[in-house]
């Protein structure tokens, strides 16, 4: 959950096959709000960037 409302992060990939999160917010009305958009670390993601690595995969 967000600091400020329920959110969600959606994964997807641009048409150039790169990587995008987009974090959005929706406080319970039909309007949804991008908070942030970021290519995500390969590093800190799974290889299909839907999952974060644990500590353990390391």
């Amino acid at each position: 959950m967000n600091k400020y409302s329920p959110s969600c992060l959606i994964s997807g990939f641009t048409l150039a096959n790169r990587a995008v999160h987009v974090q959005c917010s929706y406080p319970g009305q039909a309007l949804i709000k991008i908070i942030t958009v970021y290519e995500p670390n390969p590093q800190l993601w799974e290889e299909n960037f839907k999952r974060r690595r644990s500590s353990n995969d390391e």
